[in-house]
């Protein structure tokens, strides 16, 4: 399948015999969640696309190699999160591609926004379904600008997985109706806001800071055990592709100096997947699903 085959130059494989790095696409993206909704909207079309960022990749501190750029380069459309995010983007130099800052389209740019519109958001903005779902719909119509003979193909594509998102986010909404309060504890940097104010879920973080590497200092690790032992909380969760170390440090704590014992469960924030889910094509559906199975446990 062509778009498969696209999915192979995520590494910067060399796929022609003629000796060029790569193979350019019509559509790159920077991260995760941008690739799945491309992938979701041109699904059955001919066009390619390849997300830039390698699977199980920090995305917060990843910086393009000069092939990866050259990709970028040769494509139609590139897809990035925002300034904060990709904040290698601004001193990119190329001139092929439209350039999308998605944050910047979706919530500033008056030619996308309702007058009566207030979109909240923060940083990591896809983590709440209903913008995902936006970002759903302005990826299809930008597909749609280079694409003009597949409209149809890419509305009907959309209508679906917006469908798909709806039906489990608002299953879930309704299962926790019945919950008072409900909070859980998140060892990881503060990327799960959007997630959990669109669910109504406090979700307490380690680290306020909306960057993985920034420093934990001992008395935030005391803190979060203090909030945990007396919240009597089970389960502890932790974000995808990062060290457990800190999370096996407070489990322990817990444990040795509180008799508590907690389960950690992980709380995926769509930035990367591990290269076996890569290979499996999983969505960010998937992911959605897995961490409502797991929330489940915590919560109900």
């Amino acid at each position: 399948m062509k778009n498969k085959y696209a999915l192979l130059l995520i590494n910067g494989l060399i796929l022609t015999s003629c000796g060029q790095g790569y193979q350019s696409v019509d559509v790159t993206t920077s991260i995760f969640p941008h690739f799945d909704l491309v992938r979701a909207v041109a699904q059955g079309s001919d066009l390619t696309y390849s997300m830039i960022v390698p699977p199980g990749v920090e995305v917060h501190t990843y910086r393009p190699t000069p092939r990866e750029t050259a990709q970028i380069q040769d494509s139609k459309l590139f897809f990035y999160s925002s300034d904060l995010i990709e904040t290698w983007v601004s001193g990119m130099s190329v001139k092929g591609p439209k350039i999308v800052n998605v944050s910047h389209s979706l919530f500033e740019d008056d030619e996308h926004q309702h007058d009566d519109e207030e979109v909240a958001h923060g940083v990591h903005y896809w983590t709440n379904p209903l913008n995902f779902i936006a970002e759903l719909e302005f990826i299809r119509n930008e597909l749609s600008l280079i694409d003009t003979a597949n409209l149809a193909l890419f509305e009907n594509n959309a209508n679906d997985y917006r469908d798909q998102i709806l039906s489990v986010s608002d299953g879930f909404t309704a299962e926790l109706v019945a919950v008072d309060h409900p909070q859980v504890f998140f060892v990881g940097h503060n990327a799960m806001e959007d997630f959990g104010e669109y669910f109504g879920i406090e979700i307490i973080p380690l680290v306020e800071d909306i960057k993985p590497d920034a420093d934990v200092t001992p008395s935030q690790l005391a803190n979060l055990v203090d909030e945990i032992v007396s919240a009597q909380a089970k389960y502890l969760f932790v974000e995808e592709l990062a060290s457990p170390t800190f999370a096996l440090t407070v489990k322990a704590e817990l444990k040795t100096k509180h008799n508590l014992e907690v389960e950690i469960l992980e709380l995926h924030g769509y930035h990367n997947l591990t290269l076996s889910d890569f290979d499996t094509d999983v969505t960010y559906l998937d992911l959605l699903n897995r961490n409502i199975t797991n929330l489940k446990r915590a919560l109900l």
